[in-house]
C-alpha cells in the first residue's frame, strides 16, 4: 500500500483531501497531514512516507524548503506539489528539484489519486530496473539459474512475513545465506559488493512495504539510518551476508512479539465487530474486511486464540442473545430468532437446541 503525507496549510483544502477522498479503496494509505512545511518535514521522518504530497506557499517552511531538506536526508520520497495558476514559476522552480508532478488549485480529488498512483508505479518501475541492473555482473556470468533460484526464496520470505510464518522465515533464510556464502570463492570486487548491497536493501524494502500494509511498518522504521550507519561501510561480500543474517534474525525476534500482539488486536476487533452486528448476515469475509486481513488468516488466528471457530462464536453470542430475549414474554419466539440474526426459524431451533440442550420453546416454557 502506498504511503501517503499530505502537507496544506489551508485548513478547508486540508480537511477536504483527508475527508472527502477514499485513500483506502485506492490502495493508498494517508498516513499523516500537516499544516505547515516543518510540521511535514516532522511527520516525514515518523512516519516514513513514500509520497508527499504539498502546497508550495505555507508558513513555518514553504514546500520548496521541505523539499529541498528532505531531498537531503530521505531521498527514497517522491513529491507531488499542489499550485495555483499564479505559482506557476514556483512549480516549475519545484520541478527542477526533483518533484515528481503538480496538481492545479483547486483540486480535482480524481486526478490527485490518479497522479499519486501514477507516481508510485512509476517510482517501483524504475526501482525494479534499477534492481535488474544491479544483477548484470551475475547474469553475464550465466548465473541466471542462481538467480531464479533467489527470486524464488526472495518470494517465499516475503509470502511467510506476510503471514508472519516466523519459522519458515529463518528457515527460507537460512537458505538464502547458504546460497550467497557458497559463493564467496569469488573475488569482491565492487560489482559484488554493490550487488549484495542492493540485495540487502531490496528485502527490508520489500519487507516494510509488505508490513506497511498490515499495520506493522514500524518495525522497518528508520531502515534507512541502519543501512546507511551499518550496510554501507562494510567492504566484503562475507561481512555483508553476516550482517544480513544478523539483521533479519534480529527483526524475525521482533516480529514474534509483534505477531502475538497484532493477533491479539485482531482478534478482540473482530470479536468487539461480532458483537455489534450479530443481528446482522455477517460472514468470515465481512469480519476479516473490518480487520484488515484474509479471511483465511482471520480463521486461523480467531481458532488459536479462542479456542473455537469463527461461526461457533457468532453463533454463541446469537444463543446468549437468544436467551435474553426469550425472557421477554411480549416477543414471539419468530422474532426471537430473527432478533439475534437467524432468518430461518429451523435452523434457529437446530442451533438452540445444540447450545442450550432444549428448543427455544421449550427453554421459554421453563422459565415459566
Amino acid at each position: 500500500m502506498v504511503r501517503l503525507l499530505i502537507a496544506e496549510d489551508e485548513s478547508i483544502a486540508r480537511h477536504g483531501l483527508v475527508e472527502n477522498v477514499d485513500w483506502k479503496s485506492n490502495g493508498i494509505e494517508l498516513t499523516a497531514a500537516a499544516e505547515n512545511g516543518m510540521e511535514a518535514y516532522l511527520l516525514a521522518q515518523e512516519f516514513i512516507p513514500d509520497i508527499i504530497v504539498t502546497d508550495i506557499c505555507m508558513p513555518v517552511m514553504n514546500g520548496l524548503e521541505l523539499i529541498e531538506k528532505l531531498c537531503r536526508e530521505m531521498p527514497s520520497i517522491r513529491y507531488i506539489i499542489l499550485s495555483a495558476h499564479e505559482e506557476f514559476a514556483w512549480a516549475q522552480q519545484a520541478i527542477r528539484f526533483g518533484v515528481d508532478n503538480y496538481v492545479v488549485k483547486p483540486v480535482d480529488d480524481a486526478e490527485l489519486v490518479r497522479t499519486v498512483k501514477a507516481v508510485y508505479h512509476k517510482t517501483e518501475k524504475m526501482r525494479r530496473e534499477a534492481f535488474q541492473k544491479n544483477i548484470d555482473y551475475f547474469l553475464l556470468k550465466n548465473d541466471r539459474l542462481f538467480m531464479e533460484r533467489y527470486q524464488q526464496l526472495e518470494d517465499q520470505l516475503v509470502l511467510a512475513l506476510r503471514f508472519f510464518q516466523i519459522p519458515e522465515m529463518e528457515e527460507i533464510l537460512d537458505k538464502i545465506y547458504a546460497m550467497f556464502s557458497g559463493r564467496q570463492h569469488s573475488p569482491d570486487t565492487g560489482s559484488t559488493i554493490h550487488y549484495y548491497r542492493s540485495v540487502c536493501i531490496r528485502q527490508f524494502v520489500r519487507f516494510r512495504e509488505v508490513l506497511s500494509a498490515q499495520g506493522g511498518n514500524d518495525i522497518f522504521m528508520g531502515i534507512e539510518s541502519v543501512i546507511e550507519n551499518e550496510l554501507l561501510p562494510l567492504d566484503s561480500g562475507a561481512a555483508i551476508l553476516s550482517w544480513y543474517r544478523r539483521k533479519l534474525h534480529e527483526y524475525a525476534n521482533v516480529l514474534v512479539i509483534h505477531n502475538q500482539s497484532r493477533v491479539e488486536r485482531v482478534v478482540e476487533r473482530a470479536e468487539e465487530y461480532i458483537r455489534q452486528h450479530y443481528a446482522h448476515d455477517i460472514k468470515l469475509n465481512d469480519v476479516s474486511s473490518e480487520v484488515f486481513v484474509s479471511p483465511q488468516y482471520l480463521s486461523r488466528i480467531f481458532h488459536s486464540e479462542k479456542g473455537i471457530s469463527f461461526i461457533e462464536y457468532l453463533n454463541r453470542c446469537r444463543i446468549e442473545r437468544a436467551k435474553e430475549l426469550l425472557h421477554q414474554k411480549n416477543i414471539s419466539i419468530t422474532d426471537v430468532a430473527f432478533k439475534a440474526g437467524y432468518n430461518d426459524y429451523k435452523y434457529f431451533s437446530n442451533v438452540f437446541k445444540k447450545y442450550a440442550g432444549l428448543t427455544p420453546r421449550d427453554f421459554r416454557k421453563k422459565l415459566l
